[in-house]
């Protein structure tokens, strides 16, 4: 159920970024570039779903979740699309797991040409792809020998995005015709609980994303272990905040639950009494053990 999880998290996740992405535009006007979006995401579920990496009940589970939490998102006006064939992204992986990715070396998923090829190449591309462009812009550029940004920039200031007609889908979603419709979405985005709440949905089937009791007291010893996770945001003294100038308006928790109730124990406290004697001896890594 590892991955199960691990992808109903980056859902969550997507759907908490992108929600402020939103959020942003309608309170500044400024535009907001982000990696992949929660429109693309059920590539990657479909994609592992295949290959039998995820059970069915899962899938059923998070498509559930998608039909409840996309209505009530804007697609993307552009869609940017760096393409490159299989092997060749497949040898700029191995070219990084040598230096800045180590942990990607001889993965089981980055070297199945298979996957990769019906990710990238069928469902993406040839699925996802021609989809959304009837809603938004797509660019497409061949990236395999990487490829000049300012000409990205350029493609993309001669777009039309305004000038469309009354009916036409393209760009449809950002236009609200009344300054109250604008608002309303500004209002619902920046208030973000009332598109949250569609992420929770009834879950008696889907077993492989219900924790056991082990699996949450590990994953909540780890999680608190990390520099910063210890308490909210803010009051963290270890990672250079100011407590004693904290204000309420930053405060700010990861995307995944943490309860201190679960390392509230004599096991967590010698690990942090080792803790404390790793990093007074000045250990880069004094929480990783």
């Amino acid at each position: 159920g590892g991955l199960d999880r691990m992808l109903m998290n980056l859902m969550w996740v997507r759907l908490n970024k992108y929600t402020d992405a939103l959020a942003h535009i309608f309170n500044t006007g400024q535009g907001v570039v982000t990696e992949k979006s929660p429109f693309s995401e059920h590539v990657y579920l479909e994609a592992a779903y295949n290959f039998g990496w995820v059970n069915r009940s899962t899938r059923n589970y998070l498509n559930k979740i998608r039909v409840q939490t996309l209505m009530k998102l804007l697609r993307p006006n552009l869609i940017v699309y760096l393409d490159a064939p299989v092997d060749v992204v497949q040898s700029k992986i191995r070219e990084r797991a040598k230096s800045t990715h180590p942990w990607e070396k001889n993965s089981p998923v980055y070297e199945n040409t298979k996957y990769l090829t019906m990710l990238y190449e069928n469902m993406l591309k040839g699925d996802y792809i021609n989809k959304a462009a009837v809603h938004s812009k797509v660019l497409m550029y061949d990236w395999s020998e990487g490829g000049e940004t300012e000409v990205v920039v350029e493609d993309i200031e001669r777009l039309n995005l305004d000038y469309f007609d009354k009916y036409d889908k393209q760009q449809a979603d950002w236009r609200m015709f009344k300054e109250e419709n604008y608002a309303r979405s500004r209002i619902l985005y920046t208030q973000k609980d009332r598109v949250l709440r569609n992420f929770k949905i009834d879950n008696y089937e889907a077993d492989n994303l219900i924790w056991t009791a082990e699996e949450m007291l590990e994953f909540q010893f780890q999680a608190h272990k990390v520099p910063g996770n210890m308490y909210t945001k803010g009051f963290n003294a270890e990672t250079g905040d100011s407590v004693s100038l904290l204000t309420y308006d930053n405060i700010e928790d990861p995307y995944y639950f943490l309860d201190p109730v679960f390392v509230d124990n004599a096991n967590f406290e010698g690990y942090m009494a080792k803790r404390e004697a790793k990093r007074a001896a000045g250990e880069a890594n004094y929480w990783n053990f």
